[in-house]
């Protein structure tokens, strides 16, 4: 089947530039059918430009454009400056939107919208929370064109097959639909935010003057509602407002999209948007070769939208990449009209015309990874990351900061090197009171093995522990009946105990979360000052950099010295 590239297909009025300014991506970016040879280009990843942005847009970030050998086919420069008005919007959308957001656009919003308004791959890397109203607007927008869209071709059909005039032609202009219903994922880590997203939806959906008819709205009320649970005054503010409310992490949402309804609780086949988590989702798709799986309705996914990947990767991880994995595959039967799919779609491109959007509150390695492996987009991408500042100034205790860097230049090596630098150097000389903290699972079942092995004095924390050996192992470390404690990047994430009697700290590799490193600090109980150890490689630069500041973490990477000090008062 050739692939011949159309500017727009024959529903969509061309835009007259005469008469408006507007740029229809909509019709540009799903509209189009790339030549065989481009779309080898993309497919392969060749010809792929990375440039880093220099413009007013994005203040005090690192921007990166991603450019395919595809990109030029339609305007995707954000640096570009469009106004609202010059994105095709429907005007009552947009109206909504305003009243939801309220008010006009700040210039941030303006800035971010000239990237996913153009159906560019985006990752955000910043603490920004104003994001969901843009994000609704952008998906109600998309619905409500291909619903037009749909229904203009639907009565163009039948007006042409009643005359005697339907023509291959026609229905060849006519292919305005994917191998399944839903269009839309949006995936999140906490019930919470699932909610949030559904009433933003349904507010940019709704003017004021309409009648909202949401169905199953009670349900989803009792379902993803705020629990009203609170965590204990004396957790620090961050834990609070991260663990209060619907903490839950298992879940799914079906929405059909009508025209005058949202309906909630629908089947997945039959749903224009899907809201999930990563386990939710997981549950159903299930893995290659089980009866039971569910995975067709992924076949057509146009937007993809990861919210707080941070917190995802601290459920877990594999979850999210299998899931990213399974999306845009072929379906095993078909259940749609085949002479309505769009001819991309049948021929199994769906990943570079997808749309994939990704926010993260801090830096992390496995989100460059997932970037690379998920964004493909034949528009190209967008890579923000917000220049980190360093979180030094907030340690409240007197400090004696020592690196250990080990050298690694294969990343599959680095656990095996890690774990020797560590076994070697730094555990032999180790005092009573001292916490150990590990990032990675599997690192700590290795080192905790082999502590078990060797002998060694210690307790362990980690999150798969029963509440009764946690309190335990607390009480025998502060009682000082044990010299080490072994403590998890996850179980601290869920827990955030604060553990007595520390007198000071190995950092086996630093958090992913800068704020803990701050908190272990400041929690410390040293007698004087606090002896920190921290162990690194180059590949460490991300972890680095959110708590040391980017140049300093340059110098420590790039140094020839491999042990430094850093005093603090």
């Amino acid at each position: 089947m050739k692939r011949t590239r159309k500017s727009s297909s024959s529903n969509e009025k061309p835009v007259d530039f005469k008469k408006s300014k507007a740029i229809d991506f909509f019709a540009d970016h799903f509209c189009t059918n790339l030549e065989d040879a481009l779309y080898e280009k993309v497919n392969a990843g060749a010809e792929i430009s990375k440039k880093t942005l220099k413009s007013d847009l994005f203040e005090d970030c690192n921007v990166t454009i991603n450019s395919t050998a595809a990109s030029h086919l339609h305007c995707t420069n954000p640096s570009k400056i469009l106004n609202f008005d010059e994105f095709n919007l429907n005007p009552k959308i947009l109206q909504n939107f305003l009243i939801h957001n309220k008010g006009d656009a700040s210039e941030e919003q303006k800035e971010l919208y000239q990237i996913i308004g153009r159906y560019m791959d985006l990752c955000l890397i910043s603490g920004r929370k104003d994001y969901l109203p843009l994000l609704s607007l952008h998906i109600v927008n998309h619905l409500n064109r291909t619903r037009d869209a749909i229904v203009e071709n639907n009565t163009k059909l039948e007006k042409s097959s009643k005359a005697g005039e339907l023509t291959e032609e026609i229905v060849e202009e006519c292919r305005d639909q994917g191998l399944a219903r839903p269009k839309v994922l949006f995936i999140t880590s906490m019930k919470k935010y699932a909610y949030e997203f559904v009433h933003s939806l349904s507010d940019v959906t709704f003017s004021e003057k309409d009648k909202r008819t949401i169905m199953n709205s009670q349900r989803f009320e009792d379902e993803f509602g705020d629990t009203g649970y609170v965590p204990p005054s004396k957790r620090n503010e961050d834990f609070r407002e991260l663990m209060s409310g619907n903490i839950d992490d298992c879940f799914r949402l079906g929405i059909q999209y009508a025209k005058k309804a949202l309906k909630l609780y629908q089947k997945f086949s039959e749903s224009d948007v899907l809201v999930c988590s990563p386990l939710g989702l997981r549950m159903i798709v299930g893995e290659e070769g089980e009866a039971e799986r569910e995975v067709d309705f992924l076949a057509s996914i146009e937007i993809i939208i990861i919210d707080k990947t941070n917190q995802i990767l601290m459920q877990n991880w594999e979850h999210l990449q299998h899931i990213i994995d399974e999306t845009n595959g072929m379906p095993s039967k078909l259940e749609v009209d085949i002479s309505r799919v769009r001819h991309w779609s049948l021929q199994n491109l769906g990943k570079i015309y997808r749309q994939t959007i990704l926010f993260s509150e801090y830096n992390f390695t496995e989100l460059h990874s997932l970037y690379a492996s998920a964004c493909k987009n034949y528009a190209g991408g967008v890579f923000i990351v917000k220049n980190p500042e360093p979180m030094l100034e907030l340690i409240e205790k007197p400090l004696i900061q020592e690196f250990h860097r080990f050298d690694c230049d294969v990343p599959k090596y680095q656990s095996d090197l890690r774990f020797e630098y560590f076994t070697k150097n730094i555990l032999p000389s180790l005092e009573h009171g001292t916490l150990i903290f590990v990032s990675s699972y599997f690192d700590f079942i290795r080192l905790r093995n082999y502590m078990k092995k060797e002998g060694e004095s210690f307790v362990q924390l980690h999150e798969y522990g029963k509440d009764k050996k946690i309190a335990r192992a607390r009480g025998m470390f502060y009682q000082r009946r044990k010299k080490l404690i072994v403590m998890t990047e996850r179980f601290y994430y869920f827990k955030r105990y604060f553990i007595k009697k520390v007198a000071s700290l190995v950092f086996y590799q630093l958090p992913v979360n800068a704020k803990f490193f701050v908190e272990l600090v400041n929690d410390s109980d040293p007698e004087g000052r606090l002896e920190s150890k921290v162990i690194y490689s180059k590949y460490d630069f991300f972890r680095m950099q959110n708590i040391f500041g980017i140049e300093q973490a340059k110098q420590l990477i790039k140094s020839e010295k491999k042990f430094h000090a850093l005093v603090s008062e």
